[in-house]
């Protein structure tokens, strides 16, 4: 081997046992509660601010250092440089196993022929042992079921939907149901609805499961394919349920609003220029306008003036546009740094009792662990208008700022 090779060999393994030490003292700052004394709610926030480590990234520092301090084996295999630190975040996944387990995992995991992919492959099999073998495993499986958004890139995104399979084939049932019938209100004959399934579905039956939507089969109406007449009814399918729920009162349609900010040239004189959803996603002008076509508009104007929202002492609480307003300010998020929670309640930076005003320069969004800190453990919170910054400032006397999203700020 070359001495370049045996290098890099060693300074990776040098790395490794840094890492094993910075581990080591996360392990202990976490267990500590040392990160509530800078207003954090977790560990995990408190890396994604001071570290400069992404949420995903964090939390699996935290994991794995938790993990460590249980099992000193793998600690000491760690810190002596016997295993890198992707092994080690591999093997640790595998929770509640004994020193007898550890031995034999340490024991591939120190063999140079086994990869990482082989380890994490091993791990998949002994959770899927584990799980197989537990008694609790439809419970389990039940708790995995999940709606995500994976991936938002040249105006689309990509949602993942993880269910139950006799549930995942009642919703294609329904839709494709939805869309048998759409087909035979629109005169769609036979022939026709033949053709577009390819599939040779009598109109009268459901269509088949086309699974294969990359197959190109298309639909005479708007020569959509059958993966895209689906994505169609499932947001058909969704306004309806939305608007049925609504009409009976159970659900306030307010709450399925999607705020755009736009310039007031590009959405009513169809001006060049782009829009912003809530969240940073960019928006094309057309987009925005096609939005506004049948939607109620809820102009959040980022220049200029609007309609009045500053009651000042008429009313103690928010007014549903002035909520929408403030949580639109700091990204529809906690105004605290690096908090994620989406789920807020708007503070009054001086309370009503107070002679406070109930004034969009007097309310901050703040989550349920944050506004626990403002009110019981002894922080407050003042909001700068013309920096548009809120600061928390810590019994202590530290300051903590959290300006304007930077995304919102470019758009200003």
């Amino acid at each position: 081997m070359e001495a370049n090779g045996r290098a890099l060999i060693e300074g990776r393994r040098r790395l490794d046992v840094g890492e094993a030490a910075w581990m080591a003292e996360l392990a202990e700052f976490d267990s500590g509660g040392w990160w509530v004394l800078d207003g954090h709610l977790s560990c995990v926030a408190w890396l994604v601010q001071h570290c400069g480590m992404a949420y995903s990234t964090a939390k699996d520092k935290v994991r794995v250092a938790s993990e460590l301090r249980r099992r000193p084996l793998l600690a000491e295999a760690f810190a002596a440089g016997d295993v890198s630190y992707c092994k080690v975040r591999a093997l640790t996944r595998i929770t509640g196993a004994d020193q007898e387990t550890d031995e034999a995992l340490l024991a591939a995991a120190r063999r140079t022929d086994v990869t990482v992919a082989d380890l994490e492959e091993a791990v998949r099999r002994r959770r899927l042992h584990d799980e197989q073998n537990n008694p609790t495993r439809a419970m389990k499986r039940w708790q995995r079921r999940g709606v995500r958004r994976l991936t938002r890139f040249g105006g689309m995104s990509i949602v993942e939907i993880c269910h139950l399979t006799e549930d995942t084939e009642r919703m294609f049932s329904i839709i494709d149901a939805y869309l048998t019938s759409r087909a035979l209100g629109e005169g769609v004959d036979k022939d026709s609805r033949e053709a577009g399934d390819s599939g040779g579905t009598a109109p009268d039956s459901p269509p088949v499961d086309k699974d294969s939507c990359e197959s190109g089969a298309e639909d005479p109406i708007g020569a959509r394919t059958w993966a895209q007449r689906r994505a169609d009814a499932l947001i058909e399918l969704l306004e309806a349920g939305l608007a049925h729920f609504a009409a009976g009162g159970e659900i306030d349609p307010e709450r399925a609003i999607v705020d755009v900010a736009v310039d007031y040239g590009t959405l009513c004189e169809r001006a060049g220029g782009t829009a912003q959803l809530a969240g940073a996603v960019p928006l094309s002008g057309e987009a925005a306008r096609r939005l506004a076509c049948d939607a109620g508009l809820c102009r959040i104007i980022i220049r200029g003036k609007s309609e009045v929202l500053d009651v000042g002492r008429k009313s103690r609480s928010w007014t549903r546009a002035q909520r929408r307003a403030i949580k639109f300010r700091h990204g529809g998020r906690c105004a605290f740094p690096a908090c994620e929670r989406r789920i807020v309640q708007i503070h009054h930076t001086t309370p009503w009792e107070d002679e406070g005003k109930t004034d969009l320069d007097a309310g901050v969004p703040v989550c349920w662990g944050h506004h626990h800190l403002v009110h019981e453990g002894g922080w407050t919170v003042t909001y700068d208008g013309p920096t548009s910054t809120a600061v928390f400032t810590s019994p202590t006397g530290d300051h903590i700022c959290a300006p304007l999203p930077a995304w919102l700020a470019s758009a200003a």
